[in-house]
């Protein structure tokens, strides 16, 4: 689940404005809309960071990452704390890499808010492709 992908929609940077889902709409509900959700899980990290090396897959916890070498350090950035992901490239990654210790929770993506109105403005595209896309807080950003 790559952190960022550069030509990812984002209405933030975009200046454009757009609403989330419909308070009580079950995605379930609604799979000509909603069924590509399906595929998709909501992925939190389990403690205060978390990094991802810049050229794979491979995620550490912050205490591994704090004892890495300068230059191991270098491959590394910051995973953001919420992500919605396709679930393909959800599997196999909720340890870390060197200690194996628990550092991701994954949910059904059609269970959390945030991911669902994070689907609705955000291409399809960029999960096939493996990208994640962040999810923020409403509240958070303004």
């Amino acid at each position: 689940m790559p952190v960022y992908h550069h030509l990812m929609w984002t209405p933030e940077l975009l200046g454009e404005e757009y609403q989330g889902p419909i308070d009580g709409v079950r995605p379930l509900d609604y799979p000509e809309t909603y069924g590509y959700l399906t595929e998709l899980r909501c992925v939190m990290i389990a403690e205060n960071r978390l990094y991802q090396s810049y050229f794979d897959s491979h995620k550490i916890c912050q205490a591994c990452y704090a004892t890495a070498s300068e230059e191991q350090k270098s491959e590394y950035g910051i995973v953001a704390p919420h992500c919605l992901v396709h679930k393909n490239s959800a599997n196999c990654q909720t340890g870390c890499t060197f200690c194996n210790k628990c550092i991701i929770t994954i949910k059904p993506a059609h269970e959390c808010s945030g991911c669902i109105e994070k689907y609705l403005h955000t291409s399809k595209a960029y999960f096939d492709e493996g990208w994640g896309a962040p999810v923020f807080n409403r509240r958070a950003e303004e």
